[in-house]
């Protein structure tokens, strides 16, 4: 004859399936943590180099480029400080865009010392 549990949480299956739906949010976890960092980098310095050849399209010149692209990145910067105290998302926020503009300080470094060499084999 088989138990009746009064309380289905206590009942075994229901406690495997616990087990396994916690094993499977902490693994999803770290796997998001793992891979956040790399693939979000990769994707912020191809949207950024995207953008520059973009604007050079339209007439900018390369240090220009970077210093508009550059001057936009400061005001959403700016504007995710300002809301810091109002949604603890906007803190999130605020570190992506000051790691962006590292990434874009190392990328314009990167493309002026091409640009030297360039000239130095003309």
């Amino acid at each position: 004859m088989r138990k009746q549990y009064a309380n289905c949480f206590f009942c075994p299956k229901s406690k495997l399936l616990s087990i396994y739906l916690l094993l499977t949010v902490v693994a999803g976890w770290q796997l998001y943590q793992n891979n956040r960092g790399e693939g979000y980098l990769r994707t912020i310095s191809q949207a950024d180099r995207g953008a520059i050849l973009l604007t050079q399209q339209f007439g900018y010149s390369l240090p220009k480029a970077y210093r508009s692209l550059h001057g936009a990145i400061t005001v959403l910067l700016m504007r995710s400080r300002n809301h810091r105290l109002t949604s603890p998302l906007q803190g999130l926020l605020a570190k992506q865009h000051q790691t962006r503009l590292q990434v874009l300080e190392i990328s314009a470094i990167a493309s002026e010392s091409r640009a030297s060499a360039l000239q130095f084999d003309l």
